[in-house]
């Protein structure tokens, strides 16, 4: 339990280099590690927290195996660093954003605006984004092992 604590406060510290900026051996050190949970996925390992209890009290929660699902309604694929960034709208709700980001490698087909997802990784706290108003909004975000589309046809 205590190595596993270790390697989530580790995973944490190598999250915030990689938001504020980092070198790319940082960089291949995040991806490692992701390469390796999505190895080892388990959906088993992920507890569905609600999404009210992230947003207000996210310190609770960060490192945490989460899940989490929502209808997808903004992507944006980076393939300059080889991630997707996806906001979700939390049960249908525009109060409950969801910010998720994925290693296109883990992806197992391109997600669209208004695919109903469920989200399994690690939260990471809060993130802010400005908004399609130009306002800054904070919200909770996590970086995902895997996505499921459940509307998939």
């Amino acid at each position: 339990m205590k190595k596993k604590k270790l390697m989530l406060t580790v995973c944490l510290i190598i999250l915030i280099i990689f938001s504020t900026g980092c070198s790319s051996t940082s960089e291949d050190e995040m991806l490692e590690f992701f390469a390796d949970r999505a190895e080892n996925f388990e959906k088993d390992d992920y507890s569905h927290i609600k999404y009210t209890k992230l947003a207000r009290h996210p310190k609770d929660y960060e490192t945490r195996d989460i899940k989490i699902r929502g209808e997808v309604f903004q992507v944006i694929e980076n393939t300059d660093d080889d991630y997707t960034t996806l906001l979700l709208r939390v049960g249908g709700d525009w109060d409950k954003i969801m910010l998720v980001y994925i290693y296109n490698e883990f992806l197992d087909t391109r997600v669209f605006e208004g695919d109903e997802v469920r989200c399994y990784g690690l939260f990471a706290g809060l993130q802010s984004y400005e908004n399609f108003f130009d306002m800054t909004q904070t919200v909770p975000m996590m970086y995902a092992d895997k996505i499921y589309i459940l509307n998939d046809e």
